[in-house]
């Protein structure tokens, strides 16, 4: 009995125990992939100046694979349907919709400072006609697979895992700055777009505390990163694609323009990010479903 209350709350498996068995799986993936990648002489797309669609999507399939997997396991260990972990709730497509929306208009308005301040250049049309519309749509499905691996990893079960453990506020905290930390090893990468994708994470975050899951910041995740990387052609946290419809370069100042990092190392980017959390609060932030959902994380695994 006193070995299982180590292990085992009220709740369930404690929350650190929890975590410590996602991250563990999730490391062991890690490290099978980096041996498979060592045996076949596959480079990091980190590292490549221009990424092809076929390239991104076989990375994102592997990486919503490799996400799933430990989110399965511990939802078998947890007794909870798999997609517990911010993949439920109501209106799911709605919100999802809403989220990309959010996703083109803030990212949009982003560049729109950017040009206001000179801070971009656009050159020239790269795509017209039938190829844009193809290079279109299967970007936005490699980025719409991007949200769901990179929302799995940090906003799933980690944030729901230490938000029962600990808060909220320090779950956010936690995987926000993970998130940040995930982009460390981009190509062109900079401490201000690090500090970007983490204020960033705080408001995916705070998306849901709001609505109880995850496909708001599914939806505004795929569209701000294919709004950057396909619509305008921008770096994204340092990472270019092949196949986009614009041509554009940064200018000026780093902090201003973003540099080599894109308009997440802009300062811009803080302003839009706030303007974002006010319009997400003033939306859900005094519903009623907003104090249901909060029930969601105050659960103590202690």
């Amino acid at each position: 009995m006193t070995l299982r209350r180590i292990f085992v709350g009220p709740a369930g498996i404690r929350a650190g125990w929890g975590v410590a068995i996602f991250i563990a799986i999730a490391a062991v993936e890690g490290g099978i992939l980096f041996l498979i990648g060592r045996a076949f002489h596959l480079g990091s797309l980190r590292t490549v100046r221009e990424i092809a669609p076929l390239q991104l999507l076989v990375q994102e399939i592997v990486l919503v694979v490799m996400a799933a997997i430990p989110t399965f396991v511990m939802s078998r260990i947890e007794n909870r349907p798999f997609l517990s972990y911010g993949f439920l709730g109501p209106r799911r497509f709605t919100r999802f919709l809403w989220g990309a929306l959010s996703g083109f208009v803030a990212l949009t308005a982003l560049v729109g400072m950017l040009a206001l301040a000179h801070s971009i250049v656009f050159e020239k049309t790269v795509l017209s006609g039938g190829a844009a519309l193809a290079y279109g749509a299967v970007w936005f499905l490699v980025f719409f697979l991007v949200g769901i691996a990179e929302e799995a990893f940090t906003r799933g079960y980690l944030l729901f895992t230490l938000a029962r453990g600990l808060n909220f506020f320090w779950a956010a905290i936690l995987v926000s700055a993970l998130f940040g930390v995930m982009h460390s090893g981009n190509l062109g990468e900079s401490p201000t777009g690090l500090i970007g994708a983490a204020i960033i994470g705080l408001v995916f975050c705070f998306s849901v505390w709001l609505t109880g899951s995850l496909w708001w910041a599914v939806g505004i995740h795929a569209a701000w990163d294919w709004s950057q990387s396909y619509l305008f052609g921008v770096a994204d946290s340092g990472l270019r694609i092949k196949g986009h419809l614009l041509e554009t370069q940064s200018a000026g100042a780093p902090w201003l323009s973003g540099g080599a990092t894109g308009p997440e190392g802009s300062v811009f980017v803080l302003l839009v990010m706030a303007l974002l959390a006010l319009v997400l609060y003033l939306v859900w932030g005094r519903r009623a479903a907003f104090r249901d959902k909060r029930s969601l994380f105050a659960q103590s695994s202690s």
